[in-house]
């Protein structure tokens, strides 16, 4: 537990630092971004884009890990070329934008579901299909939109990033301090209903103080909602 902690504590200030470092790059142009055509949200943008490479493959390797059958190298495949093509447009026709994500979708299953036919276990090839394609939405499409963001307006993805780590940390420091009741043991044991408590009211709470200095106070966050 110690140990956990103390990983923690390192990994969350170092990832926070990066992102800062980057973030600040990328919106001051500094060392000669823009002379060298590097336009503003690109960095973050090149970011995102390696975590959702990263992400699509950690998925697989989680499906498979429990005994799923996915597609890993044409999940990783897809999700390279999605994110690739985020820098192709100027975010500022979203119904453009749009197309690749229709597309690679039916890339992805088309030669999935034309290998499933032929396969003699239709059942395997099937459950392929699906854990693929549910890779690809619950990774690939929201990075590949966080992405285009950061071409659209690069604050608001630190305003994400800065609300959900934030949630994040919370909920671990109110689940180790007062967290009782389990959560949801058979999938992460260590998740407790007073932490995901404490997640929510810190993402609340930062997401209503960030909305200022980070949206202009363009979103209308109340804490509580009206009454």
């Amino acid at each position: 537990m110690a140990s956990d902690l103390g990983t923690r504590a390192v990994l969350a200030p170092t990832m926070l630092a990066i992102v800062a470092v980057i973030y600040w790059l990328d919106l001051s142009g500094s060392f000669g971004l823009r002379e060298l055509g590097v336009k503003e949200g690109a960095l973050s943008a090149s970011l995102l884009g390696l975590l959702g490479i990263g992400g699509a493959w950690e998925f697989a390797q989680l499906l498979r890990g429990g005994g799923f059958a996915v597609g890993k190298r044409t999940l990783v495949v897809a999700t390279t070329l999605l994110c690739s093509s985020a820098f192709w447009f100027g975010w500022q026709q979203l119904d453009n934008e749009l197309y690749p994500l229709v597309a690679g979708t039916l890339l992805l299953l088309f030669p999935l579901a034309l290998r499933s036919l032929g396969r003699d276990d239709m059942h395997h090839g099937l459950e392929r299909q699906g854990a693929t394609l549910l890779g690809f939405i619950m990774v690939a499409w929201p990075v590949y939109l966080a992405m285009g963001t950061c071409f659209r307006c690069l604050p608001s993805v630190l305003f994400v990033v800065l609300v959900c780590k934030g949630g994040d940390i919370g909920g671990y420091c109110v689940g180790r301090l007062i967290g009782r009741r389990k959560l949801i043991p058979h999938i992460s044991p260590g998740k407790t209903i007073e932490g995901a408590l404490g997640s929510l009211v810190t993402s609340v709470v930062l997401a209503h103080f960030l909305n200022e200095p980070l949206l202009g106070g363009r979103v209308e966050l109340p804490v509580w909602g009206r009454w």
